[in-house]
């Protein structure tokens, strides 16, 4: 699925798990690719505060309604960034397919699913305590979410991308080469 002069506008979406490494290799996608990076956690608490305060004031129905707002904006361009023309990356939070508006906002995206398992993540959610859907055993609760999730991640993705072993920068390499993106290194021992 290479991305042509016709669809380079098209972005680029990484969805997964929680602590998936979707922020990370989302910037590093963008370094690689001059592009925009736009993370719709960050812009929701940007325009409505914490997450977990939003959560607790407003309850999970609010908060999915106005993420799904944030997933629509970001995906068509509309969030302010510095360089509209470049290739834009977008990553969404972990249950923001759960919203059928966000899952039709993101259908003409090239989406990336960054597939973890529970080992992957759980150094970084034992130590996150901002995720209001991990509250009690974040272990226990990140496995049910996944399960729940999992086939909405699957359902969307036109890639899949195993993010265990690697860097955010080898991943973001893998995406490139994979949407075969302008300007992206050839693999070694190819021209």
């Amino acid at each position: 699925m290479p991305l042509d002069k016709a669809h380079e506008r098209i972005a680029i979406v990484l969805v997964g798990p929680m602590a998936a490494g979707k922020s990370a290799v989302g910037r590093a996608l963008a370094a690689l690719l001059q592009g925009e990076y736009v993370d719709t956690d960050e812009v929701f608490v940007q325009e409505n505060g914490p997450i977990s305060d939003f959560f607790e004031a407003r309850g999970e129905e609010a908060f999915r309604a106005l993420e799904a707002e944030v997933v629509a904006r970001a995906v068509a361009g509309d969030i302010a960034v510095s360089h509209p023309e470049a290739p834009r990356i977008v990553s969404l939070g972990g249950g923001s397919l759960g919203s059928e508006r966000s899952r039709e906002a993101i259908a003409s995206s090239h989406v990336v699913y960054l597939e973890a398992d529970l080992a992957t993540v759980l150094p970084r959610i034992a130590r996150d305590t901002g995720r209001p859907m991990l509250t009690g055993d974040a272990a226990e609760r990140w496995l049910a979410l996944f399960d729940q999730r999992r086939p909405l991640y699957e359902a969307v993705a036109d890639l899949t991308v195993d993010v265990r072993h690697g860097s955010p920068e080898d991943f973001a390499l893998q995406i490139a080469r994979a949407l075969e993106t302008p300007g992206t290194p050839a693999k070694e021992g190819t021209e």
